[in-house]
Formats: C-alpha cells, structure tokens, sequence
C-alpha cells in the first residue's frame, strides 16, 4: 500500500499526473483498507502534494516501515510507461520530469536500475538522438516484468 500511494505521491508532485489521478488512487486504496488511518488524513489533506508527502514520510517513519522498493518500482514504472506512451509529455518534458524525479529517490535506490535510467537517459537528447532516449526509457519500463 505505501508503495503505491508514494509513487503516486511522487507523480503528482512533478506533474506527471493530475490531483484528480493521485485522489482516485488514494480513493481506491482506502475502500481496499479501510482501517489504515494514513489513507483517512490523506483523504483529509488532498488539496496539498508537499503536505501528503510529508505524512506519508512520516507514517513510515513512525511505524519503522521501509520502502519495498522492488514493488514500488514496478509500481512506478508500470505508472511512468503509461505516461509516456499516452502522449501528454513531448519527450523533452518527460525526460526533464523524469530526470527531476530521479532526484527524490532515496540514496540506497538512486544508483540502482532501472532508477538510475531516469536520471540520465535525456542526455541523449542534447546530441538530437531521440532514438537512444527512448529505447533508453523502454528498457527501464521492461524491466519488472
């Protein structure tokens, strides 16, 4: 659970997706657990990104949970192969997101893959290979499944 509403979290707060996105998965998550009083404050607190990530911190902290990052990685980057294959983001766009998304990521995750991919894969692009970029980004998107 922690997982996917960090990574939703995540998304919202660079714009990748809409408030409207991230209050539908929080909406889901708390019919799926009811009695998780995390998702009943962030139901409260909705209207501010930086304020639910701060309580989703914060409820980890507190309950000494950590990230399982194999499952918020496919969990992000099933998230991130939507985004990209809908089309909102030019690829210049979603490559400066997922370049400033790589940059949330905790240390012990930053330098691994397919994290580590996102933090570099638009260089590419300084050099007009769009190609490279994006059979950069869809290997990382293959690479939970």
């Amino acid at each position: 659970m922690i997982e996917t509403i960090l990574a939703y979290a995540l998304l919202w707060k660079l714009n990748f997706i809409q408030k409207a996105s991230y209050d539908e998965a929080v909406d889901r998550l708390f019919f799926q657990y009811e009695d998780e009083p995390l998702l009943l404050e962030l139901e409260w607190n909705s209207y501010d990104c930086e304020e639910n990530l701060q309580l989703i911190y914060q409820y980890m902290y507190d309950n000494q949970l950590s990230c399982q990052y194999n499952a918020f990685g496919k969990i992000l980057f099933q998230l991130l192969e939507n985004i990209y294959y809908s089309g909102i983001n030019s690829i210049e766009e979603f490559g400066r997101k997922s370049f400033q998304l790589s940059r949330l990521f905790p240390e012990q995750i930053f330098q691994t893959e397919p994290f580590w991919t996102l933090s570099y894969a638009d260089d590419c692009l300084a050099y007009d290979d769009e190609a490279q970029t994006r059979e950069l980004y869809e290997k990382a998107f293959q690479f939970y499944q």
